[in-house]
């Protein structure tokens, strides 16, 4: 059996730097259902050609960078709104706050996701740490709790929402 791995590199650099399926076809005297199948085993093995494609158009620093600024403009907008948080003393008034803003997040999160290799539970892990941290700064041990205690459960519940 030959092996084609080479074939397939050269095939997944080009995608990468922006050629069709059809154009890498006629350069590789191929069918695009081959290159197609090559491309199905690069995504077996872990090689994402799209993700690929977009980290050359745009750089992986650059993609970071405006995930780091999305980031800080959303938290930003939370530290805004925070001492009118703690003025509510009804804390399912509260919880239904953070609510909307967890929500906000992950509708955000998952319009701008650029990589696609992103794990849905990383994120929702560094969430809740953000929230357990903030419980305890507002003196919400017992949610700070809850939250730790129930990391696993939502994270596999959002994991399941988002497959």
């Amino acid at each position: 059996m030959k092996d084609y791995s080479k074939v397939r590199k050269k095939m997944r650099q080009m995608y990468a730097a922006g050629k069709s399926i059809d154009e890498i076809a006629v350069l590789f005297d191929l069918q695009p259902a081959s290159v197609q199948y090559h491309r199905r085993i690069d995504a077996r093995n872990g090689a994402d050609w799209d993700a690929l494609r977009v980290e050359c158009r745009v750089g992986e620093t650059a993609t970071e960078e405006a995930h780091q600024q999305f980031l800080g403009t959303l938290f930003g907008c939370f530290a805004e709104e925070l001492p009118k948080l703690r003025e509510i003393t009804d804390a399912a008034k509260r919880l239904d706050i953070l609510r909307t803003y967890s929500r906000t997040y992950s509708e955000l999160i998952r319009a701008v996701r650029t990589d696609p290799r992103i794990d849905v539970g990383e994120v929702v892990a560094k969430t809740l740490d953000l929230l357990v941290d903030q419980a305890i700064e507002d003196g919400r041990d017992d949610l700070a709790l809850w939250l730790q205690a129930s990391l696993d459960a939502i994270r596999d519940k959002v994991r399941k929402e988002f497959a």
